[in-house]
């Protein structure tokens, strides 16, 4: 019992003189860095410049919330796959990589509301396959990325077999080489990727699903408070100054409709 109590005793002691854990900004502000996952094969969002930097929409944002709490920012390419496990074992502070937000995803981490951005789905295909519906793809092989939530919920649906990559560079080579009938993914980066001759093939034929159903959203991990505030209060002004419309235009983007209503709504 004596000895028990002596081990309690000693105990108590450490955890009053051991400091209570900073929160995430207050790590950040330590290190002075911000450090983002973000897509480094997502044109325009991350993709890599002629001279191997990694830039674009989700970055210019990134920047924005560096700069807010005074700290550098250090991005860290990051695929559907990886990107929620990298946060959590502290490799990164945020994910900002074109990440749908989901009830899932919610469950394992935070996403500080309003969302950011949005985009719907439809599949890229080449014009000789003469596909013009959803029902068309049935029983035929579509190109995915993978860990892209919606994959399974679409293929299922519309009947339609899938397979997976890593990088969109290896889903849209499958595609040129007729591995699979069409190529599942983001309307949007679809229409910005796939500008050049080698495309003039190609088309997407189907209605994209609504964008709505795939609002982007920033990752933090559970539990900081602070942090998803303060997202909140950035993503907000963002919507109501028209920064993401700026940029958009920036990155020879058409201005998406949810973009353009978001920043209706919050002036």
């Amino acid at each position: 019992m004596k000895k028990l109590l002596l081990a309690v005793t000693a105990m108590a002691l450490v955890m009053a003189v051991t400091p209570a854990s900073a929160d995430a900004i207050d790590d950040i502000k330590a290190k002075g860095t911000l450090t983002v996952g973000v897509k480094s094969d997502f044109k325009p969002y991350g993709y890599r410049s002629a001279n191997g930097d990694i830039i674009g929409i989700e970055i210019d944002l990134a920047n924005k919330i560096a700069n807010s709490l005074g700290v550098e920012l250090k991005v860290i390419p990051v695929v559907a796959s990886n990107r929620i496990q990298f946060l959590q074992n502290g490799k990164i502070d945020l994910i900002m990589a074109t990440m749908a937000d989901t009830k899932k995803r919610r469950k394992v981490i935070d996403i500080p509301k309003p969302n950011y951005y949005s985009s719907g789905p439809t599949v890229l295909t080449a014009k000789q396959a003469k596909i013009k519906s959803w029902d068309a793809l049935q029983d035929r092989t579509v190109c995915g990325i993978l860990g892209a939530w919606y994959n399974k919920s679409i293929s299922t649906k519309f009947k339609f077999k899938m397979i997976d990559f890593k990088t969109t560079g290896e889903a849209y080579k499958a595609l040129q080489d007729s591995r699979c009938v069409g190529f599942l993914y983001e309307d949007i980066t679809l229409l910005a990727s796939t500008v050049g001759s080698e495309w003039d093939a190609f088309e997407m034929p189907i209605s994209s699903l609504p964008s709505e159903t795939y609002a982007w959203g920033i990752g933090v991990k559970k539990g900081e408070t602070r942090l998803v505030e303060l997202l909140s209060k950035m993503t907000s002004s963002w919507h109501k100054d028209g920064t993401i419309v700026g940029l958009e235009k920036q990155y020879n983007l058409p201005n998406s409709q949810f973009i353009l209503d978001s920043h209706k709504s919050a002036k």
